[in-house]
């Protein structure tokens, strides 16, 4: 597994050095940002984005007391206008007013010096595992297209659309569902149209279809519906509640539309 890069902000030497022993002991690559950065007068802060984006860095330890115009933590404020790349402290300040300031830039972790080689590693290891897991919860969230409502009741059914406007369709240019049909790749409208039959006969449940939708622009996207939510009201209908992501970038093969795979 290929380790972080870690911006090691920390102006007294002997600390630094040994920061930087442990951490490349453990795999990591140390981009130390003393002294030359602190150098840059007036061009210090966007010397430090050009570090910050040029090493590709996953992670900055950053000493709030620095020889500098500015001290970690209007430091910290300054990165994240550009990035979200987690931070911890490490201080030798413990006042009040100084953490209350830090909680303000969201650290993942607050460093109180001295600390052990086994508490700096074992912060660094959760506070990526965190920034990971945190990740990919706002990618998942940034799939979602929209929910989509099935209400069956007799022969009448009824299915809403306008989840499509995220593919570039005007709101009511998908009226019903031979309109949706006919914006699906010629190789998907089989498989479907049979999963929609499958519903409306209330034959399936808990499970998910894939197919591509082709937008205005010609564009083709593959999107995975899951059925999220199934039940029968005191009507005798029957709803259900399919939550449609775009899964274009996952790079699923080119192909016919893979129906109720279970999930």
């Amino acid at each position: 597994m290929v380790k972080t890069n870690i911006l090691l902000m920390e102006d007294d030497l002997v600390i630094a050095e040994d920061i930087k022993a442990t951490l490349t002991r453990q795999g990591y690559k140390v981009v130390s940002g003393y002294p030359g950065i602190f150098n840059a007068g007036e061009e210090f802060p966007d010397n430090i984005d050009r570090l910050v984006s040029d090493s590709h860095i996953g992670l900055i330890l950053m000493d709030i007391n620095l020889s500098s115009q500015l001290d970690g933590i209007d430091l910290v404020k300054h990165i994240h206008e550009k990035s979200d790349v987690p931070v911890i402290y490490i201080s030798g300040v413990s006042k009040p007013f100084t953490i209350m300031r830090a909680k303000e830039t969201e650290p993942y972790a607050y460093l109180l010096k001295p600390f052990s080689p086994a508490q700096l590693s074992s912060q660094v290891e959760m506070t990526l595992q965190l920034y990971r897991s945190a990740r990919q919860k706002k990618t998942d969230l940034e799939e979602i297209t929209g929910v989509w409502y099935l209400s069956v009741q007799g022969d009448d059914v009824q299915t809403s659309f306008s989840w499509l406007k995220k593919f570039g369709f005007a709101e009511q240019a998908i009226g019903d569902e031979e309109a949706f049909f006919a914006i699906l790749h010629a190789e998907d409208v089989e498989n479907v149209r049979a999963a929609l039959n499958m519903l409306k006969r209330r034959l399936v449940s808990k499970r998910a279809f894939e197919y591509r939708i082709v937008s205005p622009s010609g564009e083709i996207h593959w999107v995975l519906s899951k059925i999220v939510d199934a039940r029968k009201g005191n009507m005798g209908e029957f709803s259900y509640t399919i939550l449609s992501l775009d899964v274009t970038h996952q790079g699923i093969k080119e192909g016919s539309a893979r129906t109720f795979r279970r999930r």
